[in-house]
Parts: C-alpha cells; structure tokens; sequence
C-alpha cells in the first residue's frame, strides 16, 4: 500500500512554517496520527512535470574532429593591441573587451574603417574551449592570438574558423588570448561571440552543448562529467558524490514536529542537460538533474511529540516502504524519476525531485519549473 503519515493540519503547518507565517496556536489534537494515501493525481502531475522536461532542446551538436589538440603560433605577424592611425596601412583594431569568468555570448558590428575586433581571455590553469561567431555575413571570421601585454602585441595561431563553425580546443594552456574577429571580405554587419572556456582541459567527448555554448557538459578518459567546470558524476562508476538532506524541526508549547529526508550512495542514471531550476524550498539558475538509479540510499523520518498526550514516529515514507533503504526497480518503473537537483555553481544538491518527497507528494508545495537552458 502506497501510504505516508500525514493530516491537513500537518499539512498546513508545513506550509505555514515554510512561508515564515506560522503562529503557534496549535492544538495537541491537531497533530498527524492517521494513515493517508498519496492522491493518484498529485503523483501524475510529478510525472507530468519529469517528463515534458524530457522533451525540451536538448542544444548544439559537437563532434570530436571539430576540436584541435593543439596550435600553431606566428611570432612574425603580430598585432598591436592598442588602436592605430588609419594612416599607418597596418592591421587596425576596432574594439578591445574582455570576456569574464570563462564564458561570453555578445554582438558587435564590423565597420571597414575599424576592421578587427579583439576580445581578450586570460585562464590561470589549462581549460577546454569550444568558441565561435555567428552572423548572416559569410566573409566573417574568427582567429585565437597569443597576447603578449608587455609588448602590446597579440600573435595569430592557426586556430581559425568562419562565421558559424565552432572553434575548439581540447587544451588551452593558462595564459592570455584574444580571439580576433574581421572580414575577408564585406563589413557592415552584425556578428556574435560565443565562448565556453569553463571546463578542464582534455576533454574526450562532449555530453551536451547549449546552443548559444555558455553551457558545455563534457566527459573525460577516466569517467568523469563536468558540467561547466563543476564535476557532475562517473559515466564508468556510475557514482556521484552527493549527500542531500532536508530537516524540518519545530518546537512550540512543550510540544514539536519533525520531519527528514535524506540522499546518499549516489547512484546515477543519467543526467539532464543544464537547466534552471525554480521551487519553493530550492532554486538555482544553473544547475543539472541527476536521475537516481537503484540502490540509491534514502531515508525518511516522521515524528511529532506532546508531553502527556501522543508521541507518533514512522520511517515509512510516501510509497508505504520502510526507510532506511535503497530505491529498488519498482520505485523507478512505477513511479517517475527519483531526481537531485545540483547547483552548478556549487556542485551542491539542493533539492529532491521525486514522489518520494514529502513535500511534493502532499501537494504542500508548488513543482519546479524545469527549463533548458541556452
């Protein structure tokens, strides 16, 4: 029997406290001692929600030729850094920027009287890049240089690529870069830089790429997943280390409530492309589904307490099993997926998708918005 250990005014004290508006005038008699069930419907609409996210654009295509071991650089033709005179008939430069924390996604028009854009990169240790522009132009391109600031000098390689092909590179070695953006021919038109400069270098396949590449998932030999610089699992082990825990505990009148759920020994699935991810208790605007696998380890715990008038405590959680205990077949064929979110900019859990969860069971909080993003 699919079962949990709850009663309206259980309910409505969980919301109360976790909108900040609880008043402690609750009577002893308003404690959850009765079974309820699961209603069909809330556990539909979890499974609802879980699978139109499925469905979403999963990004941009990414083969591994596209992407170079190494490069070539051309110490005889450097560029000045700083902007020249017309009259001088060197190469000139139009705009210098920079690109912050690994990762930039901006437009910029070409004019023929100020040729060549350059925007500056610097990484303190070795880093996988995967680049490009886009624009309607044909005759745009883009090169990777070597800056040398003390000569104020930037050095082509022979990184180079039109507008619409991705430039890319297993390991870019710390240092500074400046990806320069002209024509071979008409100027006049718009263009976009996108770079993705986050994760470890030598990376041996991409998982998945964001179609505007500000998000790159990427594994590497030894079974690794990273996911813009923040480990995500083992592809070979099928492990990840996460520990996940939500505690609620309130005391009033002598008397208290208390509540636990609890992740660990991570076993994984699979993993969703990175998303953003909205709920009442947790969210995060980069982060990533980890889908649960068998013989995850989870916990639930219930109890309620008043001195001289009832004591009620359970380990039975939502599906009427007995908890300490590892998801089993059944929990994954009958009943959806069993999901942590991970906040990319941690590389933290941060909340518990699943009908397993209490709180999304109950219907006493809202369900995540799931999107993709770009």
């Amino acid at each position: 029997m699919r079962a949990f250990y709850v009663k309206i005014t259980a309910a409505l004290l969980s919301i109360l406290l976790v909108t900040g508006l609880f008043s402690p005038a609750i009577k002893a008699e308003d404690t959850p001692k009765t079974i309820g069930k699961m209603s069909p419907l809330t556990e539909k609409a979890i499974q609802q929600v879980q699978e139109s996210f499925v469905k979403q654009d999963k990004g941009t295509a990414i083969q591994q030729k596209q992407v170079k071991k190494s490069f070539k650089v051309d110490k005889k033709n450097g560029v000045s850094i700083k902007r020249k005179a017309a009259a001088d008939g060197k190469l000139r430069t139009s705009a210098v920027r920079s690109i912050d924390e690994l990762a930039i996604n901006q437009s910029s028009v070409l004019n023929e009287e100020d040729p060549v854009d350059l925007w500056f990169l610097s990484t303190s240790s070795p880093q996988a890049l995967i680049s490009r522009i886009t624009s309607p132009n044909a005759d745009y391109f883009v090169q990777l240089f070597v800056v040398d600031f003390e000569a104020d000098q930037a050095y082509p390689t022979d990184l180079i690529q039109p507008a619409g092909s991705l430039l890319g590179l297993t390991n870019l070695p710390a240092g500074d870069y400046a990806f320069g953006i002209t024509s071979g021919g008409d100027f006049g038109d718009a263009y976009t830089l996108q770079v993705n400069a986050k994760n470890p270098p030598n990376f041996t396949g991409a998982v998945s790429l964001s179609s505007t590449l500000q998000y790159f998932v990427a594994e590497y030999e030894n079974g690794d997943v990273f996911a813009n610089g923040a480990k995500v699992y083992n592809n070979q082990s099928k492990t990840a280390d996460y520990q996940w825990e939500r505690v609620f505990y309130f005391s009033y009148d002598g008397k208290y409530e208390q509540r636990t759920h609890s992740i660990s020994s991570v076993k994984v699935k699979s993993i969703s492309t990175p998303v953003s991810y909205s709920a009442p208790y947790a969210s995060s605007s980069e982060a990533i589904l980890v889908y649960l696998d068998v013989e995850t380890l989870f916990m639930y715990h219930q109890s309620s307490f008043a001195s001289g008038q009832y004591y009620h405590d359970t380990f039975v959680d939502t599906l009427g099993k007995t908890t300490p205990r590892r998801l089993d077949i059944d929990d994954l064929t009958n009943y959806g997926d069993h999901i942590l979110a991970v906040d990319l900019k941690t590389g933290k859990p941060i909340d518990f998708f699943s009908v397993l969860n209490f709180y999304y069971a109950a219907g006493i909080e809202k369900l995540p918005t799931i999107k993709t993003l770009n």
